[in-house]
């Protein structure tokens, strides 16, 4: 063989090795393409043409536009990636969001909220201070307490059960104040109270009113204040019972069932015994029953007996005293 031709064939080898050297040093950099094995009938440029090369921008795309967090396959041998734990959270957090605006298009808006066992209210009224409803000439009191606290409870005269408490009180003790609390007790037959009352009139009067309804006790308070006012602008009063109850009875020390009970108020002891001495030695003897205490004379029998005898005796005592 001629030197020409030696030089041909050892320059063909040379570039064979070559290109076999560059195909393999591809392979190992990049693990996700083909294996290319060499072509020993092709020429080093048919060998480097036949390599395929990844797109990799093209794989950063579809892995942005992946709904899955998978990217799509770009050749036979690409390997699918796998969700990181973020794109898993964010997932989920846009699974939230869309079921929460799916229950606002059904609700209209309107979402309901579980606030516990408790339920907010609408609206909570501030607790009223007590106060003094009013004072009459004769130094009655009306005094009004919406709430009570548990500190001071104890001081009322009976347990208050968280009930709002009217009182009333009075230095002295009157029939008349008795007949107050009957006509109430009367039309509130299941109300609770406490009274404090002598017939002597050692002590003073104490009448305490417990109710949970603070709008009705209040009005009622206000109705007994009128009443006291009217009384207290009389020196000398007259009242007249018909038909009393047991209680009122049983108060004022009436043993025996009458038909009325009449009461004289604002005369002292002996102006009592006067009209009592001028009535009996006038020849009258209509049987009735009488009481004499301090500034006030009690009397009962038939009605139109005692209806009459009081009239008498309020007309002696407004002009004797």
């Amino acid at each position: 063989m001629s030197e020409f031709m030696k030089s041909i064939v050892q320059e063909v080898l040379n570039n064979q090795g070559k290109s076999t050297t560059s195909i393999q040093t591809q392979t190992v950099s990049s693990p996700s393409v083909s294996k290319v094995q060499p072509n020993t009938q092709s020429n080093g440029k048919d060998s480097l043409t036949s390599l395929n090369r990844p797109n990799y921008q093209r794989m950063k795309k579809e892995q942005r536009l992946s709904v899955s967090g998978q990217t799509t396959p770009s050749g036979p041998n690409q390997h699918a990636v796998k969700p990181t734990q973020h794109e898993n959270s964010s997932n989920k957090l846009n699974k939230d969001l869309f079921s929460q605006l799916s229950t606002v298009a059904l609700g209209q808006g309107k979402v309901e909220r579980n606030y516990g066992s408790h339920p907010i209210p609408k609206s909570i009224k501030p607790k009223q201070p007590p106060k003094l409803l009013g004072k009459t000439k004769d130094e009655s009191y009306v005094w009004y307490f919406p709430t009570v606290t548990d500190q001071l409870a104890p001081k009322f005269k009976r347990t208050t059960n968280g009930a709002a408490v009217g009182v009333i009180t009075s230095k002295v003790c009157l029939p008349s104040q008795l007949l107050i609390v009957n006509d109430v007790m009367r039309e509130n037959t299941d109300a609770k109270y406490h009274l404090s009352w002598d017939r002597n009139n050692k002590d003073s009067f104490v009448w305490e009113l417990y109710d949970h309804d603070l709008t009705r006790l209040e009005r009622k308070l206000q109705a007994i204040l009128q009443i006291l006012h009217r009384k207290s602008s009389k020196i000398i009063d007259s009242y007249t019972v018909v038909s009393p109850s047991a209680w009122l009875s049983t108060q004022l020390n009436i043993s025996t069932s009458v038909e009325a009970i009449s009461i004289l108020e604002g005369v002292p002891y002996y102006a009592s015994l006067l009209l009592l001495e001028q009535y009996f030695s006038s020849g009258e003897q209509k049987p009735f029953q009488y009481s004499i205490e301090n500034n006030y004379l009690i009397i009962s029998g038939p009605h139109q007996v005692i209806s009459k005898v009081i009239q008498d005796f309020r007309k002696k005592a407004e002009s004797l005293l």
